[in-house]
């Protein structure tokens, strides 16, 4: 019996925002199998890459980025400092601040998270040309552009 899961086709031409929906959820899927082969779990690596980027981060700071609560960090931040990824230290000029640095083990990840994904890219725009992958990422500024409109105007509302 071939337990194998078949993939529903995607929708069709000229509907573009379900194929954007079709496409966001498949690397979504992929992505999400990525870092839980490194141990994380969906949304961490969130955390990780603000951390590279930064050096370090209070909670707040982090909440702040991915607009979420600091009590949604910080359980996040417990989980990645059990499983060895990030360790907390006091700020050296405010003792009362609590400063997050990623460790040994997470700078590794992140170099095979990014690896992981440029490959994924490189797959998925393989049978496009160099000026195809320009004209779809300017495309696809248009309707980023649209969607960043749009929610202007909920928030106006």
């Amino acid at each position: 019996m071939n337990t194998e899961r078949k993939l529903p086709p995607p929708p069709p031409r000229g509907n573009v925002g379900a194929r954007i929906g079709f496409i966001s959820r498949k690397s979504k899927n992929y992505f999400n199998r990525i870092v839980a082969e490194e141990g994380l779990f969906a949304g961490q690596h969130h955390i990780i890459m603000i951390l590279e980027r930064d050096g370090c981060a209070t909670v707040s700071q982090i909440a702040d980025e991915m607009r979420t609560s600091a009590a949604t960090i910080s359980v996040s931040i417990k989980r990645l400092e059990k499983s060895g990824f990030v360790e907390k230290r006091p700020d050296e000029s405010d003792r009362r601040i609590t400063k997050i640095f990623l460790t040994d083990k997470a700078h590794a990840v992140t170099k095979r998270i990014k690896q992981n994904m440029d490959n994924a890219e490189e797959i998925l725009t393989s049978s496009l040309t160099t000026e195809e992958k320009y004209i779809l990422s300017d495309l696809l500024d248009k309707i980023i552009k649209n969607i960043i409109e749009m929610k202007e105007c909920e928030e106006n509302a």
